[in-house]
């Protein structure tokens, strides 16, 4: 029986740098399309102004990756038999 393991996104966090106001904390993570290419998405936790450290915006990113992790990758259904 062929199976594959289920992947869990940690995700890394950046600070970016804003042409006006302040730093943003930026969670970036990979994500595999089913052609097999790959790129890094990002999204904005928040400013540096809200979260001052890394310890905290990382407490802030836990509901984005969690909702990064509840989706299911396209695949096929793996049928199996009971051996009795």
């Amino acid at each position: 029986m062929e199976h594959k393991r289920q992947r869990v996104q940690f995700g890394w966090l950046d600070l970016k740098k804003r042409r006006n106001g302040p730093e943003v904390w930026v969670l970036r993570y990979r994500e595999t399309h089913s052609d097999g290419s790959k790129r890094v998405p990002s999204l904005i936790v928040g400013s540096i102004k809200e979260y001052p450290t890394a310890s905290r915006a990382r407490t802030a990113s836990m509901s984005l990756l969690l909702s990064i992790n509840q989706e299911r990758p396209e695949g096929v259904s793996v049928p199996f038999r009971r051996s009795d």
